[in-house]
């Protein structure tokens, strides 16, 4: 298909109503090449209805950027029972139940399945390509996956949730809608060792007004750039705030999340947030290979002489496995040990995906079975050396045929009450296709390159190999260490303010503090400037300084802070400024990220009205520049102002001009809170300094620390 594209043929979709369990790197590296040529490919789901997360079906569960793979929904808009699903590997569902379809001899049949599935996505395709033959590989694909309507048995099955809709996607296409969603604010509200909780505000379809179809939450390792999908879902109304808890992927502590709003003419905006999560959590093993150790001796025969099945059993001791005890697991004869039941009829292949997908110990998982006739000591053993230590054995043969006797299998993993995991080898283990490794039951496994077969190699031999070790990584307390979550941040102009996360890690069992600073920057430019510095924030004009301590009680981890955020009604490109934390109390100290990027999302469009005319905005100044503070709730400035019939005093015979923004600013002037406070320090600051004026930057900590109502205020 490439090769005829590239002889001119007007090829631009193809159909792949086929697959199965094998995956194959040229055959990935076709898809890209389409990719390259222009080439949408559309591929079956499977129809075993099955999980693709956990069982991959192939081409379909391939992450190529020009691939959809679609799911059979019936004439109920219910997903087939007999069609394969995946929240983070099957992208949509079309019709693909009794579906009348041609047959030899110019007859017509009804075929059920998601080969019925494809070919409408596919035919969706050409008619989107014939309304606009422009439309680049990765527009084509947005379209129809973003335009199909939810539905709501597709929900956490599928990435999009959504069944194919023709209409919506030529309509899209011929729209001419090149304006994407506005960007949102994104912030980490809140995070417990790799949960990360983040908020933004919903935005619209065109900038911040319509409906927006989907977002997707990913996350990219800051090290390696490898991407992981975390959830998608639909958007809510404009404007209305919105939050999700995502984990981050195992074995991947520092990165970016990121944040993508698409609408249903395939526009999209991005908003990131980098993010980083303390390595006992994220990452909490350490393996290690080494030499060959002898396999234990003796034992009690569990009686589990069978082959693919399953066995509950009770442990000794409470196990600690992934940040969870358990007192009971299931065995499988296939050398795998379960920790959240059976897991249903994925034991047999042994997989990487697999692995990822589930919550297990896989100590020599391959095809495996204890029930040969002929060797009757063949069965599962259990070694308790000591109150603390258990062994289990398996001693059977690898599957080759019902009646056949296969290569001879000897390997156990002992259990330690510390969370320790030890697998060793015997004698026999040829012709494996195995896979070893644990896995809390999302990516990212640990997987022992040496000791997995790499599909499609050949098989491997793991007579007497290397001893693995899975150490629990050890939660180090040390000195309390206090640093931002995230080296960087963004928040809309819109926004009242950024919410910014300082998180203490160590021990935390005594009281810490930290200073932080905006870092203001001291060039004389008018707040309407918009050309001397593009893309830097200025203090007063699009954020208030702040200087503050933050304080941490007794087991406390995480701290939010705000910084006001200023709505300055220009124009501009994105701005972005510094905090910083300084002056940790005795005995903390500073940790990796002591410094924050926050950049402003501009939503201004020429010809708005300047929000320094509404009533909110000139009284919420009032209280950052007297009294450097949020206003109270329900002050009576904001009333008087809108009820004055001349508030910015343009006729001064006005009976109402007493009452206009001039007495309001004045009022705040003359309150006792700034009077005795504020003013206070600035005049004392002038003193101090010779009667020379005190910078803003160097008065507000103390103004911030005096800050609240007198008496005389209430």
């Amino acid at each position: 298909a490439v090769m005829m594209r590239q002889r001119g043929i007007n090829i631009r979709a193809l159909n792949n109503s086929w697959g199965g369990a094998n995956a194959s790197q040229s055959l990935l590296n076709a898809i890209n090449e389409a990719n390259n040529a222009g080439l949408l490919f559309v591929a079956a789901a499977g129809n075993d209805g099955t999980d693709n997360d956990i069982a991959p079906h192939y081409p379909s569960s391939f992450d190529a950027p020009n691939l959809i793979s679609v799911a059979n929904t019936n004439r109920f808009d219910e997903l087939s029972s007999s069609s394969n699903f995946g929240a983070r590997t099957v992208h949509m569902g079309a019709p693909g139940s009794s579906i009348l379809s041609t047959t030899p001899n110019n007859t017509y049949s009804f075929f059920s399945g998601t080969s019925m599935s494809t070919p409408h996505v596919t035919g969706a395709a050409a008619l989107v390509l014939a309304a606009n033959p422009n439309v680049t590989v990765e527009r084509l694909r947005r379209i129809l996956l973003y335009t199909g309507d939810p539905t709501s048995a597709l929900a956490n099955r599928t990435i999009t949730g959504r069944r194919l809709n023709a209409f919506n996607a030529v309509s899209a296409v011929t729209e001419g809608d090149t304006t994407p969603p506005a960007t949102p604010g994104l912030s980490i509200a809140s995070q417990n060792g790799r949960a990360v909780t983040l908020s933004w505000t919903a935005p619209g379809d065109d900038g911040n007004s319509g409906q927006a179809v989907l977002y997707e939450l990913s996350f990219t390792d800051a090290a390696t750039g490898q991407n992981f999908l975390l959830a998608s879902r639909s958007p809510a109304a404009p404007g209305t705030p919105e939050s999700v808890t995502v984990n981050l992927p195992y074995r991947h502590p520092t990165g970016t999340i990121r944040l993508r709003t698409f609408d249903n003419a395939a526009n999209e905006s991005v908003a990131t947030v980098s993010v980083s999560a303390p390595l006992a959590a994220v990452d909490p093993y350490i393996p290690a290979l080494s030499a060959n150790e002898a396999l234990s001796t003796g034992g009690t025969r569990l009686n589990f002489r069978a082959d693919d099945a399953y066995r509950a059993y009770t442990l000794p001791f409470a196990f600690p496995f992934y940040g969870q005890n358990y007192s009971n697991v299931t065995l499988s004869t296939n050398g795998n040990i379960y920790f959240n039941g059976q897991p249903g009829d994925i034991d047999p292949s042994s997989s990487i995906s697999e692995l990822n997908a589930t919550r297990m110990i896989a100590g020599l998982w391959d095809d495996i079975r204890t029930d040969i006739s002929s060797r009757p000591n063949d069965d599962v053993y259990m070694v308790q050396p000591d109150a603390n230590r258990l062994i289990l054995r398996w001693q059977g043969t690898l599957f080759v045929g019902e009646t056949s006797v296969g290569p001879e299998i000897n390997f156990e993993l002992e259990l330690r009450r510390d969370g320790t995991i030890i697998t060793r080898y015997g004698n026999g283990n040829t012709s494996l296709n195995p896979v070893v490794g644990i896995s809390g039951g999302e990516p990212e496994a640990y997987v022992i390159d040496s000791h997995t077969r790499p599909r499609p190699n050949p098989t491997i031999s793991l007579t007497n190999a290397q001893t693995v070790t899975f150490a629990p990584r050890p939660a180090s307390a040390g000195p309390p260490l206090i640093s931002f979550n995230a080296p960087s941040n963004s928040v809309s102009e819109s926004q009242a303010s950024a919410t910014l996360t300082i998180i203490r890690s160590g021990e935390l069992s005594g009281t810490s503090t930290i200073n932080y600073a905006t870092v203001d920057n001291p060039a004389a430019v008018r707040c309407d400037d918009t050309t001397t510095a593009p893309g830097v924030a200025f203090a007063r004009c699009d954020y208030a300084t702040s200087i503050d301590t933050v304080t941490f009680a007794p087991g406390q981890s995480s701290q939010q802070i705000q910084i006001p955020i200023i709505d300055d009604g220009h124009v501009e490109p994105n701005e972005a400024f510094q905090v910083t934390l300084n002056n940790p109390s005795p005995g903390s100290g500073l940790g990796a990220v002591s410094s924050i990027t926050v950049t402003i999302i501009d939503n201004d469009v020429a010809g708005a009205a300047n929000p320094v005319n509404t009533t909110p905005f000139f009284v919420r100044q009032q209280y950052l520049d007297f009294l450097s503070r949020e206003p109270d709730a329900g002050e009576p400035w904001s009333a008087i102002l809108n009820g004055s019939t001349n508030p910015f005093n343009t006729d001064p015979n006005s009976g109402s001009a007493s009452c206009d923004r001039i007495l309001v600013s004045s009022s705040f002037f003359g309150s006792p809170e700034f009077r005795l406070k504020g003013f206070y320090v600035f005049t004392f600051y002038r003193v101090a300094f010779s009667e020379r004026f005190a910078e803003y930057s160097e008065i507000v900590a103390d103004m911030r620390a005096v800050t609240g109502q007198t008496p005389a205020d209430t």
